[in-house]
């Protein structure tokens, strides 16, 4: 209920709900750098596997990690 109160406060059009607030973490945390061992403890999950159908891989994050390997492998 306070999401939807929210999401008209902000003038968001999309029909928010707990499920779209978990996913939006899930993947935010991740995009900010944050493992996913660490995320599914955040979100309560018993392993790995559930958290793996909440976030989404940002191309963001696949680039960042790229640059770290290549850093790396500059070495």
């Amino acid at each position: 209920m306070y999401l939807k109160e929210l999401a008209d406060i902000c003038g968001i059009r999309k029909n928010l709900s707990t499920h779209c607030a978990r996913h939006t973490f899930a993947t935010l945390t991740l995009a900010s750098g944050a493992t996913i061992d660490n995320v599914a403890k955040m979100l309560g999950h018993a392993n790995v596997s559930m958290t793996r159908h909440y976030a989404k891989v940002l191309d963001s994050s696949i680039m960042r990690d790229m640059q770290m390997v290549a850093k790396n492998m500059a070495l």
